[in-house]
C-alpha cells in the first residue's frame, strides 16, 4: 500500500502536547486542525479553526477516514468558561461533523479525570462507569458518553483515557 492509497486522518489539537508527540506516521496523510498554528513547519496541512464553532470545521472532515479528537482545554484547573466551549461543544462539533462526512471511526481523547473520583485505592475497571472529582474530569466523562449516542448511529468510536 503506497502512501496515497492509505485513508487520510484528520488530527483536531495537532498542535498541542498530545498531538506533537504523536507525530507524522510515515506515508500517512495527515491534516491538523489546530486553534493554533504550529511552532514549526509540520510539512502537514494544519488548518486554524475554533472547534466550538461548527460552520467553521464542517467542511474539513469531508473526504477524511479518521479522526484522531485531542483538541480540549486540558487543564484539571480549567474553569466552566473555558471547558464549555472547548471540551463539551467542540466534542460535539467533532462527532457531529465526522458523522455528517461518513468518516470511518473517530478516536476520542479522554481522560484518567474521568475516573478520578474512585480514590487511590480502587482499581478501575473497563466495565465501571465514571466518577470524576472536577469539571475537567466531567467534561472527560461526558465526551465518553456522547461517543456512546454516536455509535449507536452508527460511527465508530474508540475513547482513550489518557493519563
Amino acid at each position: 500500500m503506497t502512501a496515497a492509497d492509505r485513508p487520510p486522518i484528520l488530527i483536531t489539537g495537532g498542535c498541542g502536547r498530545i498531538g506533537l508527540l504523536l507525530g507524522p506516521p510515515s506515508g500517512r496523510q495527515l491534516h491538523f486542525h489546530t486553534a493554533r498554528p504550529p511552532t514549526a513547519d509540520l510539512g502537514l496541512p494544519c488548518v486554524q479553526a475554533d472547534i466550538a464553532d461548527l460552520a467553521a470545521i464542517r467542511s474539513h472532515f469531508t473526504g477524511q477516514d479518521t479522526v484522531v479528537h485531542l483538541a480540549a482545554d486540558p487543564r484539571h484547573t480549567a474553569p466552566w468558561a473555558s471547558l464549555l466551549p472547548n471540551n463539551i461543544i467542540g466534542t460535539y462539533n467533532v462527532l457531529q461533523a465526522a458523522q455528517e462526512a461518513g468518516c470511518r471511526r473517530v478516536i476520542l481523547a479522554s481522560s484518567l479525570h474521568a475516573v478520578l473520583g474512585y480514590g487511590p485505592e480502587v482499581v478501575v475497571r473497563g466495565d465501571m462507569p465514571p466518577r470524576p472529582a472536577d469539571l475537567y474530569g466531567a467534561s472527560k466523562a461526558w465526551a465518553e458518553a456522547l461517543g456512546h449516542v454516536y455509535a449507536q448511529r452508527g460511527l465508530s468510536v474508540l475513547c482513550v483515557r489518557i493519563g
